[in-house]
């Protein structure tokens, strides 16, 4: 669930699809395709499938939300099969913006858009499901276009739960691992 905090507050709901309700959750709108959809060719999904055969069997859902600070119409989605989505027309279209690194069925555990920069969010990747602890986060700067990794400075073997850009001061990041808290003054 996320809040917006640019009138008129729309509220957000993942599932398989994003849920929006502009009037306190009384009336909820679908504004996304089902992300987690089977596949056409999937097979073998019953059972303990692996994770490429999970993922084209739809078992996939919404995790988490990044709403932008100045509209309503850029939101980005998370998924817990290592998908990134962005829609910046409120839902009308989608595009899979993943990070060409983040390996099928890690979780993305936090998407956080930056209130200074356009364009600039910050994801928290976790794959400890399938026993990989890497520290994994990435950042754009240009709607997920091109992403880099910021997760170099971080402790090997401690998955990473959070990553969040501060408000106000420009390049401080935290970073919330299954051990620690981690700062960097240099954008990651």
């Amino acid at each position: 669930i996320a809040v917006s905090a640019v009138p008129p507050y729309p509220l957000y709901q993942g599932a398989q699809v994003l849920f929006r309700s502009n009037d306190r959750g009384a009336h909820w709108k679908t504004i996304s395709p089902d992300f987690a959809a089977r596949g056409d060719e999937a097979k073998n999904c019953g059972g303990d499938p692996d994770a490429t055969q999970a993922q084209a069997c739809g078992y996939g859902v919404i995790f988490s939300i990044g709403l932008s600070p100045r509209d309503n119409d850029t939101v980005w989605i998370g998924t817990d099969d290592g998908r990134v989505r962005l829609t910046r027309d409120a839902g009308k279209t989608w595009s899979d913006v993943t990070p060409k690194n983040v390996p099928v069925w890690a979780k993305i555990s936090t998407v956080d858009v930056s209130a200074i920069d356009a364009g600039t969010a910050y994801i928290a990747v976790d794959n400890h499901r399938q026993d990989d602890f890497t520290p994994r986060a990435w950042r754009t700067r240009d709607y997920g276009q091109s992403w880099n990794s910021i997760a170099g400075g971080l402790p090997p073997g401690q998955f990473v739960g959070v990553v969040r850009a501060d408000p106000v001061k420009r390049g401080l990041l935290y970073a919330g691992t299954d051990r620690g808290v981690f700062v960097s003054f240099d954008d990651g």
